[in-house]
């Protein structure tokens, strides 16, 4: 719960611990004991045949997960998914080459590749973009579910603020620039006109 809430509390070796500890429990949903006590009866009703941690995400963001253990602890999946991007198999997996292009020099933990990826924008590949925006929405759901809206993570502040000044900025420019162009070009014949004129 301390390294999926408040990472930079912990000690690094520690950290380095919590991340094996947590990756290698996506191997096999069983080996995290508390989630498969508590979501038994949809893991094994619902989630057979899949990736079974991407169906309880899916069932608890629809608002099918009934048991009020199971969801508690889907929410700290989510969370620890925010903290390290190799907790979320899904999303790993769909931005594994964009982790090795962009990320691969930030450190794991602390949702700092999470920011890195975010922060990249549209230059990610698109399938990596659209489960970014299906987790967004997943982490929108988890913390309107606490009803606080300051538990807001910096990954969900993250909406690419810098991307669209740039965009906007860009695109003023742009318009300034023709305008000038515009000026210089079309608009000098008109001067001399009237000087003529008036002769």
């Amino acid at each position: 719960s301390k390294y999926a809430d408040t990472p930079d509390t912990l000690e690094s070796a520690c950290v380095s611990e919590l991340i094996d500890v947590i990756q290698t429990s996506k191997l096999d949903v069983k080996l995290d004991i508390r989630l498969y006590k508590s979501c038994r009866k949809s893991l094994t009703n619902v989630c057979t045949g899949m990736d079974q941690e991407n169906c309880l995400k899916l069932l608890y963001q629809n608002g099918k997960l009934e048991d009020g253990d199971c969801k508690e602890q889907v929410k700290r999946i989510i969370r620890e998914g925010q903290a390290d991007i190799h907790a979320d198999r899904a999303l790993s997996f769909a931005c594994q080459v964009d982790v090795l292009k962009y990320c691969n020099d930030i450190p794991i933990g602390s949702g700092k590749q999470l920011q890195c990826l975010l922060s990249m924008g549209k230059s990610v590949t698109s399938e990596c973009q659209n489960i970014l925006e299906k987790r967004r929405e997943l982490w929108q759901s988890v913390y309107n579910a606490y009803g606080v809206s300051g538990l807001a993570s910096p990954v969900l502040r993250s909406t690419n603020n810098g991307h669209c000044l740039r965009s906007i900025l860009l695109f003023s420019s742009f318009i300034i620039m023709t305008g000038l162009i515009y000026c210089a070009y079309v608009q000098q014949p008109y001067p001399e006109i009237i000087i003529n004129d008036l002769k």
